[in-house]
């Protein structure tokens, strides 16, 4: 947001400009943290850096070229890909995640900041809200200190309160109520009554019970401290060749394993082999589908689950005779040995480059779909191979301080590392008990099952609401209780791609986090935006309540045609005097204020609580 502000005022009125540079300064950013997790994935599986870095970087340009060789095609392939109004009927491809970046060019690039954010736009107010999140963490850190005993007061996060809602418009209400319910029951009451079996959920761990009583020994209070990355100190007395988990993190030391075997070979051939082909698969499905009015998103899991059989079936196969490569002294084996769990996490990290999503695209998209105009396809392809780079360029900058970290733990990466242990490991089934791989599978084969329910059968259990139903003739209820238009009130969904589509899953998410995050989202969604809608602050009756896109003064939707000059590609502010201001839903408009509070808060609360 700030780099953004910055290039405004370098290049006015210049939208491929501004938004180039939102790609290259923030958009790089998001991808780091993709890059990171992989990263941390590789620190818990006791991956050596440089076979993290030689399968991320190919992963990286492999799978940022398919997605580049997918969007070119489509778009020279589909006539009016992005006029549902001129598409065939039945056509999904609308381009609904591709509009965010063409209202980013407008808002930021075209009429830019000075027109929208100060007293010559319409939301001169917006920019309280950078004092807001400056000063909102100080009551925190004050309270902290006055009452050092009190420990749930630390976990008042208010980065996260503020950016709660950031996932808006495009995560509806409905996806927030449903996530939310499913994370507080998950975290909070399964995790308190049957830990045991939260455990199993969360990550797969069946043998908790086991790795509680070994972890007992450190007394019912106690964790063992860090000091540094090297060295740990704890009041175990110990052999010298007994290895102790010090983890800091209680949910790391009973899913994540102590052990490790450097002679089992990772970057082996059928690393390669099906890696860079899990790697173009899923570019290719999530960039095609990623066109679709309703997107789909293949994860890395998929390819996590299905390369396991393959990859045992070429090590029951291949012949084990070294292959030279000509005019060089290098050779490999073509079967290095039974398939092992490094070449299996080293293919999930492939499969990972090529799902996580290229925004560098999202500037081709709108330049040959939306403004009509020819892109050099060199020059295109430099873009996206600059701004995946970049990100990754970003991640090996942060690592030291959120990779190498055993106070910097990602939730999400140890539920695959418990897949990991549960599709590799060799486990005895206690009495009475499944082991993780049974676990999983009856998990696995359960969701898939239930999916044809609200899939296929009855799609409209994905979102519901008892408002909406029981007054289904008033506008104000449908604003009331319509979970994808209005404020959900009452409104739930029984889809599991309602609970985790737009916010990830909650059952790897901890509760401190889904607490903050629902004050956040209440705060903004139940008290702020009702009082300014109902009030008709900024004209707000007269746009949608729920929206991301632009306006003119009138209601409708912003004709951008109007303000450019087409020969220089410029803003022109004759039409624009002609046309209209700007105008944004009134909730779409605070989440940009929310966006600015944001940044500040995480500033002010990493130098309160974390500043030396």
């Amino acid at each position: 947001m700030l780099s953004i502000n910055t290039y405004r005022y370098l290049y006015l009125g210049k939208p491929l400009a501004n938004v180039t540079f939102k790609i290259y300064g923030t958009i790089s950013m998001g991808q780091a943290f993709n890059f990171l997790s992989d990263f941390k994935l590789g620190y818990y599986m006791k991956f050596p850096p440089k076979s993290m870095f030689i399968a991320q970087l190919a992963g990286t340009i492999v799978g940022s070229t398919v997605h580049f060789g997918t969007t070119w095609w489509l778009l020279a392939s589909i006539d009016k890909i992005c006029n549902t109004a001129l598409l065939p009927k039945g056509s999904q491809m609308d381009m609904t995640w591709s509009r965010y970046f063409l209202h980013v060019s407008i808002i930021w690039g075209v009429v830019g900041p000075q027109r929208m954010f100060t007293k010559d736009g319409i939301y001169p107010q917006m920019n309280w809200f950078f004092l807001i999140g400056f000063l909102a963490p100080v009551p925190v850190r004050l309270l902290s200190r006055k009452y050092p005993e009190k420990k749930w007061i630390k976990l008042i996060h208010m980065p996260m309160i503020l950016g709660g809602p950031l996932g808006m418009p495009y995560a509806k209400a409905v996806h927030y109520m449903s996530w939310e319910a499913v994370g507080i029951f998950f975290n909070y009451y399964v995790y308190r009554r049957f830990k045991q079996w939260h455990i199993n959920i969360s990550t797969e761990q069946c043998r908790f019970c086991q790795a509680k009583e070994k972890m007992e020994s450190y007394g019912e209070d106690e964790v063992p401290k860090s000091k540094s990355l090297q060295k740990h100190q704890t009041s175990i007395d110990l052999n010298e060749d007994e290895e102790v988990d010090d983890n800091p993190i209680e949910e790391v030391r009973l899913t994540v394993p102590i052990t490790d075997d450097p002679s089992l070979p990772a970057l082996t051939f059928r690393t390669w082999v099906l890696g860079i082909i899990s790697c173009c698969l899923l570019a290719f499905m999530n960039q095609f589908f990623g066109y679709r009015q309703n997107n789909l998103f293949v994860g890395s899991v998929s390819a996590q689950i299905l390369v396991l059989p393959i990859g045992q079936l070429m090590a029951a196969t291949l012949t084990s005779k070294q292959i030279r490569v000509p005019l060089t002294k290098w050779s490999f084996s073509l079967n290095p040995g039974p398939f092992n769990i490094k070449e299996h996490v080293l293919i999930t990290i492939f499969a990972s480059s090529g799902a996580s999503g290229v925004a560098g695209v999202a500037i081709i998209t709108i330049v040959k779909a939306f403004y009509h105009r020819q892109m050099n396809p060199v020059a295109a392809m430099l873009l996206v191979q600059t701004t995946q780079l970049m990100g990754y360029g970003w991640a090996g900058l942060f690592r030291k301080y959120l990779v190498d970290s055993p106070y910097m733990w990602w939730p999400g990466n140890l539920v695959q590392v418990s897949l990991f242990r549960a599709l590799n490991e060799n486990e005895k089934r206690a009495r009475g008990g499944l082991t993780r791989l049974q676990f999983f599978l009856i998990v696995f084969i359960s969701s898939f099952a239930y999916y044809i329910v609200p899939g296929y059968l009855f799609p409209s259990i994905s979102a519901l609401s008892f408002v909406c139903w029981i007054w289904k003739d008033s506008i104000t209820a449908q604003k009331l209780g319509s979970g994808l238009q209005g404020l959900g009130i009452g409104s739930f969904g029984l889809d599991w791609s309602t609970v985790a589509g737009f916010l990830g899953s909650p059952l790897a998410t901890p509760f401190f986090v889904i607490a903050n995050i629902l004050v956040g989202f209440f705060l903004f969604l139940y008290v702020l935006i009702p009082i300014a809608y109902w009030s008709n602050t900024y004209e707000a009756g007269r746009f949608p309540l729920f929206s991301p896109h632009t306006f003119d003064s009138k209601g409708q939707p912003y004709n951008i045609t109007r303000i450019l000059n087409n020969k220089a590609f410029e803003f022109d502010k004759v039409g624009y005097d002609n046309y209209s201001k700007l105008y944004l839903s009134v909730m779409f408009a605070f989440i940009y204020g929310m966006n600015f509070a944001f940044l500040m808060a995480s500033i002010t609360h990493v130098a309160l609580f974390d500043g030396k």
